[in-house]
């Protein structure tokens, strides 16, 4: 049966099928090269200047890795496990900027932790965190609500899905469910339009030379080749990335750099309508199952990649590996083959791999090369704040030009 969200990209490729870039001769200030989240964001931000911005993707825009996370725009609760306050703050901040611009995108998530005596996830260090938490957003918002809980032996909360799931209590902590990713990209992509950014998919990125005004770059589309002079180029393009430096003579500005693939499991059933649910015990870490459109999905795993970005399915091997993890710390509901309808997989930038698992980057990277910035996104949240300072270096670089 056809979901509300497979309709709904549906009609996003029937919207943007129309909307083709002219790539015979183009003339502008900045060329965004990426189409993900992260490029969207900078273009966003880059729309309210006074200079000429063009984006193009060799895909469709808002596919690979943004199309395929978990959706939870995480308020930055996690981050209080490791101290890290500053950050929670500012993730918190983000995740009320996404609900106050996006309202009918995005839903509300209560979250469940199952609680472990005698470490930070015991229950005087948690209600410390849900104290703070819940102060987070008093100073942001203005309002005093509780956001998050410690329920001991389980005393009011109303979840069984999972039975023996935790036995010394539950901690409930609230997090926001972005609904439908094409959309917010539709609505993103839109908004451009209006404010006379030029955008095109199937455009891939061939070579750069610079030019005494800033860069001459040779593209093509199915079409035509063609060329578009820019004063500025922004490398937004992910896994993708050291390719474009290549193609435009400079080296990677990010050392050490490996990759990672980052894997979600879809199950063909709603194993938990109401809860965002942490699985604990994966590879001393913790996994998340969310509902989604009468599905399940279940994530994130990582594991170290050094093929092509163009491909990154998974085998059947993989994916029956990955089940049998789920298994493991799935309480009652063992997963069957027949189970899982897909996995969504994305390509992430790592700093090393130890022990066979790739540390990732815990935020984005940003650097000026000349006249080009270039970009290592890792989270799907802060997609808005780090465009906006993407286009402050790329407004420092036109402003120095002049």
């Amino acid at each position: 049966m056809e979901t509300a969200e497979i309709r709904n990209v549906q009609q996003y490729f029937q919207h943007i099928s129309a909307l083709k870039l002219d790539i015979k001769q183009k003339q502008c200030d900045i060329l965004i090269v990426g189409g993900g989240i992260a490029a969207l964001g900078i273009a966003q931000a880059l729309s309210n200047t006074s200079y000429s911005t063009v984006l193009i993707d060799r895909r469709t825009l808002g596919s690979g890795t943004s199309a395929n996370s978990l959706r939870i725009m995480h308020g930055g609760f996690r981050y209080l496990q490791s101290l890290q306050v500053g950050r929670s703050f500012s993730s918190m901040a983000e995740q009320i900027r996404l609900q106050e611009l996006y309202p009918d995108l995005m839903k509300a998530l209560p979250c469940v932790l199952p609680l472990r005596s005698g470490s930070l996830r015991s229950a005087i260090p948690l209600t410390l965190a849900s104290l703070y938490y819940s102060l987070s957003y008093m100073l942001l918002t203005g309002e005093l609500v509780c956001k998050g809980r410690v329920h001991l032996n389980n005393k009011g909360v109303q979840f069984d899905a999972l039975p023996g799931y935790a036995p010394a209590g539950l901690f409930c902590w609230d997090d926001v469910q972005l609904l439908d990713h094409y959309r917010l990209v539709q609505r993103i992509r839109d908004a451009l339009e209006e404010k006379g950014v030029l955008s095109g998919e199937g455009i891939e990125f061939l070579a750069a030379e610079k030019t005494d005004s800033g860069w001459s770059i040779q593209v093509r589309d199915n079409k035509n080749e063609g060329n578009i002079s820019a004063a500025v180029i922004v490398n937004a393009t992910g896994p993708w990335l050291p390719d474009v430096c290549a193609r435009m003579g400079l080296p990677v500005p990010f050392r050490p750099l490996y990759w990672a693939r980052a894997s979600n499991l879809i199950v063909n059933r709603v194993i938990e309508p109401h809860y965002g649910v942490a699985l604990d015990g994966y590879a001393g870490g913790l996994l998340f199952m969310t509902p989604r459109e009468g599905q399940t999905a279940i994530g994130t795993f990582y594991t170290p990649f050094t093929g092509s970005p163009d491909h990154t399915d998974l085998t059947v091997a993989e994916i029956n590996t990955l089940r049998t993890a789920v298994n493991r710390v799935l309480p009652g509901r063992a997963l069957l083959p027949e189970d899982i309808v897909g996995v969504d997989t994305g390509i992430l930038p790592a700093r090393h791999v130890k022990a066979g698992a790739p540390q990732l980057y815990g935020a984005s990277r940003i650097a000026v090369a000349g006249n080009s910035v270039h970009v290592l996104s890792t989270k799907y949240t802060t997609f808005l704040s780090q465009g906006e300072k993407v286009a402050r270096k790329v407004l420092s670089l036109l402003s120095s030009r002049r």
